[in-house]
């Protein structure tokens, strides 16, 4: 037996050798000798498995660190990495599972508890996850990362007092990079406006959002502002198509009453219309809001697509949308042009605006408190209507 033993160690040891060497294949051979020599030793089964995940042989991978566990019940290192190859094969409730085990055994341990806050968010048990953020912050009081996470999951559940706090937190612990800092100032931002138009807006009543230029329906497509059951969504678009409640333009509005909605949402949709057309659709925006209510809108930034063009980036991508499809400077300047050219033109875009120009024309328009924010390559505008 002792024999046996030194035999699987030497095999062992052989696979680690050769996996730093980057020879993973060797190694894996030589690890699985080293179990046909000694079945239960446990760290050739894990440094089996291991080899096997960066192969990306996932399967066996995940059956390796499951022989480790039934070998070796407390190992933690095997427990976190069956949980994280199961999450990654979307078995989300056996990772959980994996992340409980090892959390029974180290309760303090930071990346089982965000990988758990993880999936508990992925699986929208927002209150779970939350309760693993906030146990990570117990341990750790400066995390970025996990002050970032709590707003994101506080302004989905509507608790936008609280996301306040814990942006401000992330951004006040932020490292000196700009890029970084600037995401969390417009998290904060939105926070922010949806803090203020909570307050402003009777929570015991019943109020009518419309969503203007609100293309194909999708619970997302709603300002986070909105998305709450004292709130009503009322879809407008021009294109019957996308099945809209109002067909209508947003230079006529005439199917909807003066003064009949309390707030109007337009996300990328201003832009589509010829510049002289700009102050008949905010005049029309402002005569559908009743007093005191607010307009929330968003648009390129064509200052900052301008910088881009003038180092010559004219079609390169600029970012991908959540599909996966590449958008560049044209696209911003002229209209989504893939779409235009499969025969969609009320996506060309026909005009633009600087933070300035956008704030001029809402005043024009006759809104007051109007704040236009600039974040990466677009605009977002807050107005009020006089109550």
């Amino acid at each position: 037996m002792k024999t046996s033993l030194v035999s699987a160690e030497t095999q062992n040891s052989l696979g680690i050798r050769l996996a730093q060497q980057g020879k993973l294949g060797e190694a894996i051979e030589a690890f699985r000798q080293a179990i046909s020599i000694q079945s239960d030793y446990v760290d050739a089964h894990y440094n089996l498995g291991t080899a096997l995940a960066e192969q990306q042989d996932i399967d066996r991978a995940i059956s390796c660190f499951f022989s480790v566990i039934q070998l070796n019940p407390i190992h933690t290192d095997a427990l976190f990495n069956l949980a994280v190859l199961l999450s990654q094969e979307e078995r989300l409730e056996e990772s959980i599972a994996c992340y409980q085990d090892l959390l029974l055994i180290e309760p303090e341990n930071i990346d089982a508890l965000l990988g758990l806050g993880s999936l508990f968010h992925k699986l929208d048990l927002l209150d779970q996850s939350i309760e693993c953020y906030e146990y990570i912050l117990k341990l750790q009081t400066d995390s970025v990362e996990v002050y970032t996470k709590l707003g994101d999951l506080l302004c989905g559940q509507n608790n936008f007092d609280r996301a306040v706090e814990n942006y401000k937190s992330a951004l006040n612990l932020s490292p000196d990079l700009e890029a970084e800092k600037n995401r969390l100032r417009s998290s904060l931002r939105h926070a922010k406006w949806c803090q203020e138009i909570q307050q402003k807006f009777d929570r015991s009543q019943p109020h009518l959002v419309l969503h203007v230029g609100c293309g194909s329906y999708y619970p997302e497509g709603l300002h986070e502002a909105f998305r709450h059951d004292r709130w009503m969504e009322v879809r407008f678009d021009i294109d019957p198509a996308v099945e809209p409640d109002i067909i209508g333009s947003l230079t006529d509005m005439s199917a909807v009453d003066s003064g009949s909605v309390d707030a109007i949402w337009s996300s990328h949709n201003v832009e589509h219309l010829y510049h002289h057309q700009v102050p008949i659709a905010l005049a029309e925006f402002f005569r559908v809001l009743s007093p005191g209510g607010v307009a929330l809108i968003t648009l390129p930034d064509i200052q900052k697509v301008a910088e881009q063009v003038a180092t010559g980036n004219l079609e390169d991508p600029l970012y991908f949308t959540g599909g996966g499809a590449p958008i560049a400077a044209i696209d911003i300047l002229y209209g989504w042009g893939t779409s235009i050219r499969d025969g969609n033109h009320y996506m060309a875009h026909l005009t633009a605006f600087t933070a300035e120009s956008l704030q001029q024309k809402l005043i024009a328009a006759g809104f007051q408190d109007v704040m236009v924010s600039r974040e990466d390559l677009n605009l977002w505008a807050k107005a009020y209507k006089r109550a």
